[in-house]
């Protein structure tokens, strides 16, 4: 495929650019050949859930890695399987939440190993648990009285970051100065930062 038709071709649909992906982040062609029997492309990886890949890949691994056939032969390990959950986040977060489009072209440079394994750590971290309505507020807004609008916006921007979400994600979006695009947040090196940057 022509390198201008490829940038037309969207990544998270195109069964290549996934195949690619896998390639980088070390899964050998029979191993992912197995999981793309499930998961064809990105989109489909995405659409599922953490338990059913994490099963997907246990299923296979209890099939293959000692199949009578050694040309059947296939193991996906426990790397690999965390590469492929971190990225399935990322997809979420990225392309699900943050409407961010990557072509085809990107798969071979831009979703590499190097790239999966900065990852890792920080897209497979549980989101933080929602605060409950029942939890006492922790700041104390004091009342507003026509000159004291900055000490009160201070506190109640200090109140919401007390407050976490369905998301996961401190309630400081509602009250933000402005939305972000997936690509402008690139350089914030929290990911709850970046996400209430752009949801």
């Amino acid at each position: 495929m022509a390198a201008a038709e490829m940038n037309n071709v969207n990544m998270m649909e195109d069964i290549q650019s996934f195949g690619q992906i896998l390639n980088n982040f070390g899964l050998t062609a029979r191993a992912k050949n197995r999981l793309t029997e499930d998961f064809p492309t990105a989109n489909d990886l995405m659409a599922s859930n953490v338990e059913q890949i994490k099963s997907v890949v246990a299923n296979q691994n209890k099939m293959y890695r000692s199949h009578s056939t050694a040309a059947q032969r296939c193991y996906i390990n426990t790397a690999q399987l965390n590469r492929i959950l971190a990225f399935y986040r990322w997809t979420i977060f990225a392309i699900k939440d943050a409407q961010a489009e990557y072509n085809a072209a990107s798969s071979a440079n831009a979703f590499d190993l190097a790239w999966i394994n900065s990852i890792v750590d920080t897209y497979n971290m549980k989101d933080p648990e929602v605060t409950a309505q029942s939890t006492a507020f922790s700041v104390t807004i004091p009342t507003f009285h026509g000159t004291n609008w900055h000490d009160v916006k201070a506190k109640m921007v200090a109140l919401l970051n007390t407050r976490v979400g369905n998301s996961g994600i401190p309630l400081t979006y509602l009250v933000r100065e402005a939305k972000y695009s997936w690509e402008d947040t690139e350089t914030m090196p929290n990911l709850q930062e970046r996400r209430r940057a752009y949801i």
